[in-house]
């Protein structure tokens, strides 16, 4: 179900509820309306449900009917794209409404409202919107002063990293953990607006304890760079199944900058196709996981892991954490295995790769060679 109607439960308005419906049909949205149905559950908590299972809400707001009012206060304590239509002037609106935009239209002329809602719900399933439902699922609600969002990065320089002298010869494009916390944070900007950014933190900052806090978390990094992507995996493995980890790879020849690779119940894990040790691997190429589900420390809250083998593997699984046709990609996979993108506590995984030019003055990225190979849902086990 896409669309949840939210309208005054008179006959008068099946022909209203008809024509949002048929309009949702051409953009292959579901609509639902609650006194249409018979569940033998309480209306309340059906109506609650619905809403929260929806990605936008339509409201009816003629004559200000107080179901209607109610259930818009729940659609927007849960973050849900709301639009307004009405018979009423825009200026009988209820106050907290009335700055919003509000489709007037004629019961008579349903053809003109058809017209207008086929624009309105275009631009509720935007590129932004699909970006939402990856960065801040509508299960969380709208970031408010209350809720705590945090990028937990510890961004390594090339000096730091390898224990050398030096550094880069010559300016290099944000790449690797970079990438990832300035797309969130883009991301939450044309969202939001700059007052709710997400705080950004390194871990090498805090006692351990500190990860316990309620608070959603974007980590970024493997356990190499970032040590709460280990705590977090830890805590997953007891929970979850297949059980995915870090390791030191046993042939790594510099102990300064060891190299990992990802293992799933115990078997590598490498993109379809994909041979270890090939040329320029890691460097060339590499592959990174995204994993989000519910934080293990307080459920109601998120946890996401966005890291690689390498800096290129992590920048791949950053890349494709905020990529919108990456994300509709991974939505139509998760939808095929029953796992909702708008609810958290639904936990999934996903295999992302990318490449990047080698032996050129620059060493760029090469954008469009972004996949995303596998998605598939993380299992509760016992």
């Amino acid at each position: 179900m896409d669309i949840f109607i939210s309208t005054p439960f008179d006959p008068v308005f099946d022909e209203v509820t008809s024509a949002v419906s048929s309009e949702a049909q051409k953009r292959g949205l579901t609509c639902y309306r609650v006194d249409q149905d018979h569940i033998p559950e309480p209306i309340e908590q059906t109506i609650n449900n619905k809403i929260r299972a929806s990605r936008m809400v339509v409201a009816d707001i003629t004559n200000s009917k107080p179901n209607v009012l109610h259930e818009i206060g729940q659609a927007y304590s849960l973050g849900k794209p709301i639009i307004f239509i009405s018979q009423d002037s825009p200026d009988t609106a209820p106050f907290n409404i009335r700055g919003f935009p509000i489709i007037r239209y004629d019961p008579k002329k349903l053809k003109e409202l058809r017209k207008k809602l086929n624009l309105a719900f275009q631009q509720a399933t935007s590129d932004n919107e699909i970006l939402r439902a990856m960065l801040v699922p509508v299960s969380l609600g709208l970031p408010t002063q209350e809720s705590w969002f945090v990028i937990a990065a510890s961004p390594l320089s090339y000096r730091r990293t390898t224990g050398r002298s030096g550094g880069f010869k010559k300016m290099r494009r944000t790449y690797s953990d970079y990438t990832g916390i300035r797309s969130i944070l883009q991301g939450f900007g044309s969202l939001y607006g700059f007052a709710s950014l997400p705080d950004l933190i390194d871990p090498e900052d805090y006692d351990d304890s500190a990860i316990e806090e309620r608070m959603n978390v974007y980590c970024i990094a493997s356990p190499k760079a970032n040590r709460w992507a280990s705590i977090l995996l830890k805590q997953y493995h007891k929970r979850y199944v297949p059980r995915i980890e870090f390791r030191a790879d046993s042939a790594s020849s510099d102990l300064k900058n060891i190299n990992v690779s990802i293992f799933s119940d115990g078997r590598e894990l490498m993109p379809p196709g994909w041979e270890p040790n090939t040329n320029h691997d890691r460097y060339g190429r590499d592959f990174g996981l995204i994993i989000r589900g519910p934080n293990p420390y307080h459920v109601d809250q998120m946890v996401v892991i966005i890291a690689g083998r390498s800096a290129l593997g992590t920048e791949a699984a950053c890349r494709a954490f905020t990529d919108v046709s990456i994300i509709k990609e991974i939505r139509t996979r998760l939808s095929a295995i029953k796992v909702d993108i708008e609810d958290h506590k639904q936990p999934f995984w996903g295999l992302a790769s990318i490449q990047k030019t080698v032996g050129t003055e620059t060493e760029e990225v090469i954008a469009n060679s972004l996949r995303i190979h596998q998605v598939d849902r993380l299992q509760r086990t016992g």
